[in-house]
């Protein structure tokens, strides 16, 4: 990836509901890349605490 694109930062968000008794919890995480050059690029999937996330063209 880094061929591709500069590594600026990520956060971690933590997200919570309650629905008829039910409480959930899950993560989300906002990855920050810029790319290096202009053009059409393809993110690769990452792999993130056993999670991976698509490809994004």
């Amino acid at each position: 990836m880094n061929k591709d694109f500069h590594f600026l930062g990520s956060k971690q968000m933590s997200v919570s509901s309650h629905t008829n008794g039910n409480n959930t919890y899950s993560s989300r995480w906002q990855i920050l890349l810029r790319p290096r050059k202009s053009g059409e690029l393809q993110i690769p999937e990452l792999l993130i605490n056993d999670e991976v996330s698509p490809t994004i063209s």
